[in-house]
């Protein structure tokens, strides 16, 4: 396990109850973060993450996706000064077709077939 003060969270891909998934670094390596399904369900300081190393090409796709995020949704999954909480707001979601429709594919299942590197809990 890695200790959380050693993640620094950029963003999240998606949200419920908390951050299901998104993308952070730890000393300076891209990861893909992902909740783990069997303890990630109860109060979010009880969540398990899965750390899955990403290749430049996924982060700039990845990175990319999430720039467009912001110019059409929001920056309310932006993580502000590598804070689980300061986030930014949203836009609502009129422009979310926009994002949708012009955001690249990313394979998440062929980054966690390659398997995860550190887990982390909150």
């Amino acid at each position: 396990m890695i200790p959380l003060d050693q993640v620094v969270p950029l963003w999240i891909d998606d949200f419920y109850d908390g951050p299901i998934s998104g993308f952070c670094l730890v000393a300076d390596e891209k990861y893909y973060f992902f909740a783990d399904p069997d303890k990630s369900w109860g109060t979010f300081d009880e969540w398990r993450y899965f750390l899955y190393p990403v290749t430049d090409e996924e982060f700039e796709t990845a990175e990319f996706n999430h720039k467009l995020f912001e110019q059409h949704v929001g920056t309310q999954w932006t993580c502000y000064n590598g804070s689980w909480t300061d986030r930014g707001r949203s836009l609502g979601i009129e422009e979310y077709a926009l994002f949708e429709a012009a955001r690249r594919p990313f394979d998440y299942d062929a980054v966690k077939q390659r398997g995860f590197k550190f887990y982390f809990e909150r």
